[in-house]
C-alpha cells in the first residue's frame, strides 16, 4: 500500500494535478526518497513472506496458532484481492485521476490500519 501510494503520487502527473485541485494548489509532499524507502520496505517484506512460506510449519503449530495464522493470511488475501478488483474497475472508468486519488486515500488508510494492528 505504502509503495503504491508513494509511487503514484511521485510519477503520475494526473494524480498530482488531481491532488492539487482538491488541496488549494498545494503539491503532494511525496519525494523520491519516500518512494525509495517504500520500495525497499516492500522488497524486504517480500523476502520475509518468502521465508514464512518456506518455514511455514516449523516448529509444528498447535491448533489455535494454525487458526490464527489462517485468519491473518485470509485477511491479507482479502484486502489484496479487493484492492486488485477495485484497481481494475477504476482503470476502466473514463475519469481516472479523481477516482484514483480516492483509491490511493483508501490504500493509505489500509496502511495505517495494518500498522496499528502490527
Amino acid at each position: 500500500c505504502y509503495f503504491l501510494f508513494n509511487a503514484m503520487f511521485f510519477w503520475n502527473s494526473g494524480i498530482r494535478s488531481a491532488y492539487r485541485e482538491e488541496h488549494d494548489n498545494q503539491d503532494s509532499g511525496v519525494r523520491l526518497n519516500d518512494v525509495i524507502f517504500a520500495g525497499h520496505a516492500f522488497c524486504i517484506t517480500l523476502i520475509t513472506l518468502a521465508q514464512i512460506c518456506i518455514y511455514w510449519d516449523y516448529p509444528p503449530l498447535n491448533r489455535q496458532e494454525r487458526l490464527f495464522r489462517r485468519l491473518v493470511v485470509g485477511s491479507l488475501c482479502l484486502v489484496g484481492a479487493a484492492s486488485v478488483v477495485l484497481a481494475i474497475y477504476l482503470a476502466g472508468l473514463p475519469q481516472c485521476c479523481s477516482k484514483w486519488l480516492r483509491f490511493l486515500s483508501v490504500l493509505s488508510e489500509v496502511k495505517v490500519v495494518i500498522s496499528v494492528v502490527k
